[in-house]
């Protein structure tokens, strides 16, 4: 059988209620985009159904072929199409409320029912919304990296912010930001400054150095963030150093941090006049262990 296009194959597959997996789809396209950027597998059921379609473009004129290549199924084939992702797909005006509600940082459980109650017959999960909100933000960002497009939102918030790469190479080691409205709190309240280091990495396998400030009035505020290449004495020593360069009053006289050895290091070289406290939570918890 001939088709003009992989959409034409897959309405007649649902007609015949055969499921359909973006497998097909991968096949059929791979064709037409073997010379974009790859795209990551969509394959979310696997039940090792032996039925397997292949679809290749026709090489006579523009259409496509089908090839049956098994035609067995080890299930029995369903009788509604409700359970099909297929079905779960988010019109163009739902993807559009999508956008909008994600801007607004709204919970994505909430944005699901949302979508539910304008319209009642939506067969969208919860995992085919994921999906769908990534793409979103993909879309965003363009062909621009996810590095690139974060230092373009940063330019574009006025955010303060400093990186270094690994040397030789475009690889990012360190990243440091700042609010400028966190600058102007923290030249105001910088006798007392708290530092941790998250163990939990991104997906970068870069850890998360955090700096809280106190206020007169015992109320904490964010000072800076840094994603760091490695928990060493060096990458704290910079991150603290362009800290550092942004405090334009008096010196910090106390610095509360965890047992971090490496961290406690780079606060006595770059802040020697401060006094270095524990915190009080890590001590009791390193009791109880």
């Amino acid at each position: 059988m001939v088709f003009s296009h992989y959409d034409e194959v897959v309405k007649l597959l649902s007609q015949h209620r055969v499921r359909v997996t973006s497998s097909l789809h991968s096949l059929m396209e791979k064709e037409v985009k073997k010379n974009l950027k790859p795209t990551r597998s969509t394959w979310s059921r696997k039940c090792e159904c032996p039925f397997r379609l292949r679809g290749a473009p026709s090489s006579i004129g523009d259409g496509w072929y089908l090839h049956v290549i098994c035609g067995v199924h080890n299930h029995e084939l369903a009788k509604k199409l409700t359970d099909h992702t297929f079905l779960g797909q988010l019109s163009q005006k739902e993807k559009v409320v999508l956008g909008d509600m994600t801007k607004n940082t709204i919970k994505p459980k909430n944005i699901l029912m949302t979508l539910k109650d304008h319209n009642v017959k939506s067969l969208t999960t919860i995992k085919e919304f994921y999906n769908a909100r990534q793409a979103y933000r993909s879309s965003l960002r363009s062909n621009s990296t996810e590095i690139q497009h974060l230092l373009t939102l940063m330019e574009c918030d006025k955010y303060v912010y400093r990186y270094r790469k690994v040397d030789g190479s475009d690889e990012l080691r360190d990243i440091f930001w700042a609010h400028p409205d966190a600058i102007t709190l923290l030249n105001n309240f910088h006798i007392i400054l708290i530092m941790d280091n998250t163990y939990k990495t991104c997906r970068y396998r870069m850890s998360l150095f955090e700096i809280i400030g106190v206020t007169s009035t015992e109320m904490i505020f964010c000072v800076r963030f840094a994603y760091l290449q490695y928990e060493c004495a060096d990458n704290f020593m910079w991150a603290l150093q362009m800290l550092k360069k942004h405090i334009t009053g008096d010196e910090v006289e106390v610095i509360v941090t965890g047992r971090d050895i490496a961290l406690m290091n780079a606060v006595e070289y770059v802040f020697p006049k401060a006094v270095n406290f524990l915190c009080l939570f890590h001590i009791c918890k390193n009791i109880k262990a």
